[in-house]
């Protein structure tokens, strides 16, 4: 049960950091100077970055009160709780992708 409690605090610490990542990007793209490009795709890329933010934290809502409910040995829960955290990673990266390649054809048009 210990060992299953520090991988869940694991998980939960990786989805910090990825929305720390993301309010990282969202810091970075704010400080682009404007330009055309820049502020036509400014629009999509927050819509973006906030899209992922909300769903991530909604799922790690779910994911830390499932946490919360666990019994000491239920398997069944932990069943639950790894598909939430496949979820979870699976949202984050799907958005991810495209925040990405915004970002790389961003910084094409700008060099």
């Amino acid at each position: 049960m210990e060992t299953q409690k520090m991988e869940f605090a694991g998980m939960l610490k990786d989805y910090q950091l990825w929305l720390q990542k993301l309010q990282s990007d969202a810091e970075l793209f704010k400080n682009y100077r404007e330009n055309t490009f820049v502020n036509a795709i400014r629009p999509a890329l927050s819509e973006q970055l906030k899209t992922i933010e909300q769903e991530t934290q909604q799922l790690i809502r779910l994911f830390a009160r499932v946490i919360l409910k666990a019994g000491s040995h239920n398997l069944k829960i932990t069943t639950q709780l790894l598909s939430v955290h496949t979820q979870i990673r699976s949202v984050f990266c799907f958005h991810y992708q495209h925040v990405e390649e915004l970002l790389s054809e961003m910084e094409e048009v700008l060099i």
